[in-house]
């Protein structure tokens, strides 16, 4: 069953490719990112009862973890080497600062990509960006609130990743390998000396191994991950996402507004290296979203649909999956549930308060990543049109489910 006509896919498209063609990359908070989040207003208003812009500051310590890590390592395993030269007065302190590098490293990596934690901030430089929110009341008294989002913010050129393609996965299990390696022998090493004071052949060979290995890797990460004199025009990373939020807005404007759901359609800013505009939302709007729902939509311009059932160690919440794979189900749309996809949708910054909340993303079969992600090939002419139309036709079921009471969150 359709909902929409193709003048909405053509209006979604189109509009993708006006910010493209007039506004261009749109790095966190950026010119250009501002610029975007004004037109986003601008065309809300046609739709929506209320329209604000909320701004918030944050720092790009995100992207410090490809740059600190590999310091850190090249002073712990420079650590290493001093211990080798047989300085006995400062063994020990060679060791615990061989010790403190690889702890700090691991540390810096894992509490800024894996549980989304600022803990390098104090490096980092800080600057504003911007979320929209248009909200759409509804004709009687609203029993909840369902935000449809995307994100407007684009990102640098990731070169490794677009050199190795799936591969990079595979590369970056093994520096992680390393990062967790390098630690870990690293107290071994500390713990035998504070025993034994005595050299041990098996343990050094060990630790020269895992040491030297280490470094191609790590340096490869750190140093040829992100070209930043390329930037992104990201159009599926996540335009995509942006314009079927505001078809959602559009249709309700034009073929009538819910009953009983107030719906939102945000546009989150800085969600690359941080999910940062909705960390900001969720913070702000917390005691209004006990009964919310956040269905979220991110790279949804390639391939099938996919509703992301966790995003790293978080888990969406299993009701709302369920909402979003009926809704897909009652239309015919070919989709399935996959399990993490190894990266990180605003979605999560709702999740792990304990928020209703999942999102949909777009892939290949037998895929792990989008083509074209963070890559200057990320342009509307690389997408599939037929795919915002679909998720859009989703979000539609998924109000007609909760508005008719056809389906229940309790």
């Amino acid at each position: 069953m359709n909902r929409t006509d193709i003048s909405y896919q053509d209006y979604m498209y189109d509009f993708m490719k006006e910010i493209c063609n007039k506004i261009g990359p749109r790095i966190g908070w950026s010119e250009n990112e501002r610029k975007c989040a004004y037109m986003i207003r601008n065309e809300l208003k046609k739709y929506c009862d209320e329209v604000e812009i909320e701004e918030f500051n944050y720092n790009r310590s995100f992207y410090l973890m490809f740059k600190i890590p590999l310091i850190l390592n090249i002073v712990g395993i420079l650590s290493y080497l001093l211990v080798l030269f047989g300085i006995n007065v400062l063994t020990l302190y060679f060791n615990i600062t061989s010790v403190a590098c690889f702890s700090l490293a691991l540390f810096f990596l894992l509490g800024q990509f894996i549980f989304n934690k600022d803990v390098m901030g104090i490096f980092a430089k800080s600057g504003e960006s911007q979320n929209v929110i248009g909200k759409i009341k509804a004709k009687k008294s609203a029993n909840r609130i369902l935000i449809f989002s995307g994100h407007h913010d684009s990102t640098w050129h990731f070169t490794l990743m677009d050199k190795l393609g799936e591969k990079f996965l595979i590369f970056t299990y093994i520096t992680i390998f390393f990062l967790f390696a390098t630690f870990i022998v690293s107290i071994i090493n500390l713990i035998w000396y504070i025993l034994t004071n005595n050299y041990n052949l098996v343990l050094d060979i060990i630790t020269r191994s895992l040491y030297i290995g280490s470094i191609p890797f790590i340096a490869t990460f750190s140093l040829f991950m992100i070209d930043k004199s390329r930037e992104t025009l990201g159009a599926n990373d996540n335009l995509s996402g942006v314009v079927v939020m505001l078809g959602v807005a559009k249709y309700l404007a034009e073929k009538g507004r819910c009953n009983n759901i107030e719906v939102w359609c945000v546009s989150f800013g800085s969600e690359e290296g941080g999910l940062h505009g909705s960390k900001a939302f969720v913070k702000k709007h917390l005691n209004e979203l006990d009964k919310a729902i956040l269905i979220n939509a991110d790279t949804i311009g390639h391939g099938k649909i996919r509703i992301a059932k966790k995003e790293l160690l978080i888990s969406h919440d299993k009701r709302v999956i369920e909402l979003i794979d009926t809704a897909a189900n009652n239309l015919g749309i070919e989709h399935s549930i996959m399990g993490s996809g190894g990266g990180r949708t605003d979605a999560m910054s709702f999740t792990e308060r304990g928020l209703l909340a999942a999102t949909m993303i777009g892939l290949e079969d037998s895929k792990k990543m989008p083509p074209d992600y963070h890559t200057i090939r990320d342009i509307p002419e690389n997408l599939d049109p037929t795919l915002l139309k679909q998720v859009l036709e989703i979000d539609l079921e998924i109000i007609h489910l909760l508005d008719s009471g056809k389906f229940k969150i309790d």
